[in-house]
């Protein structure tokens, strides 16, 4: 597997567990969370798993359109750690408020 594919997996994965947390965190009631995108806000009060299917869904077309057009575009590696930080940014608001 190249390191292209490695990425983008990542980049989906990534995608998929930010979605995940983003879901649970506001079906608990979690302080101030809240989705920051508004149409994936509207999205979102339809129901978590067509949030969390589309938020994957879009990550991982991105991500196979990277990997296929722009193998090696700085992209790839920079959505992963983008999404990386995203994801502890908010596990520290969850756990630090």
């Amino acid at each position: 597997m190249t390191r292209a594919a490695k990425l983008a997996i990542l980049f989906i994965v990534l995608n998929f567990v930010d979605a995940a947390l983003t879901a649970w965190a506001i079906a608990q009631g979690c302080g101030e969370v809240r989705e920051a995108n508004p149409v994936m806000a509207a999205l979102l009060h339809a129901g978590p798993w067509a949030f969390i299917a589309v938020k994957t869904a879009v990550g991982a077309a991105l991500a196979g359109y990277l990997w296929w057009r722009r193998p090696q575009s700085p992209v790839l590696w920079l959505g992963p750690t983008l999404v990386a930080g995203v994801l502890v940014w908010n596990v520290l608001r969850l756990n630090f408020g």
